[in-house]
């Protein structure tokens, strides 16, 4: 293995964190995040590239001032996954952060996906939700349609699929297309509220935490978290452990839900797919 970067060798990153990593394949290109929600040392999140060699190592642009909200107690804002737009030589951020109280109860702050042009760096608050909150940029996910965790890119056209998590356990969620180029939202299914059912269903009943566009096969592609409550605890008959991938088409009419594709549960950890 070759080191092309790391928060300790970067001089003021202790304490900063990579988000996530990707490969522009267009302009042979490795992209990653680095920083933290607080903004302590550069300023806020940093989204960096270089050479497959490491070389050429430059900072394209920082995440900070883009999403400030006056309720948003840090200022900065999280930063999550993102995806890489080959074609139009753009990166697509989750900028979404939330506060969880003591019974597991989300207040989202911001809810936001952002739009990095990788030649210039300039950076765009995108009009994907029209929350009307006026302390924060427009834009902004209504959460009642629950927090943004992740994303991914049609390479075929720049749109965005992305997925959200429920507030709470009587919170609703989904999966969702944006189609940048028309300004244009699609809920492509409402995940029923996690407290509907307490068995295994057709479609994920837990939290969905990534999502993978195929465009070639022309679906996407979505993982789901497990749960303490599973087949192997003292009330079998009650689970609610999904650990599995869903799938879903890209051309079904809105309202379908992503079926099993399989299922990775792993009991002795209580594991779940972690990445895609």
């Amino acid at each position: 293995f070759t080191e092309i970067f790391s928060t300790a060798s970067d001089g003021n990153g202790f304490g900063e964190i990579i988000t996530g990593i990707e490969v522009n394949t267009t302009t042979k290109k490795v992209y990653w995040i680095d920083g933290n929600f607080r903004g302590e040392f550069e300023g806020g999140w940093e989204l960096y590239s270089a050479n497959y060699n490491g070389g050429a190592r430059v900072v394209v642009t920082t995440i900070d001032d883009e999403n400030l909200g006056s309720e948003d107690l840090w200022g900065i804002g999280g930063m999550g996954d993102f995806a890489i737009y080959g074609a139009g030589n753009k990166a697509y951020l989750v900028s979404s952060l939330a506060g969880i109280d003591g019974l597991g109860n989300s207040t989202v702050y911001h809810n936001h996906i952002l739009e990095v042009n990788l030649g210039t760096g300039t950076t765009t608050v995108l009009g994907v939700g029209s929350d009307t909150n006026l302390n924060y940029h427009p834009g902004r996910l209504a959460p009642s349609l629950g927090q943004i965790m992740a994303l991914d890119v049609d390479q075929r056209n720049g749109d965005v699929y992305f997925v959200t998590q429920p507030l709470s356990a009587a919170g609703v969620a989904g999966i969702f297309r944006y189609e940048v180029a028309a300004d244009t939202l699609t809920t492509l299914w409402t995940q029923p509220p996690n407290n509907a059912h307490n068995t295994l269903q057709t479609f994920p009943t837990s939290n969905l935490t990534h999502i993978e566009v195929d465009e070639i096969g022309g679906r996407y592609y979505v993982s789901a978290m497990s749960d303490t409550d599973t087949e192997h605890d003292a009330t079998p008959g009650t689970n609610e452990a999904d650990a599995a991938i869903f799938s879903g088409s890209l051309t079904t009419p809105p309202g379908t839900a992503p079926t099993l594709f399989m299922r990775v549960y792993e009991p002795t950890a209580n594991g779940a797919p972690q990445g895609m």
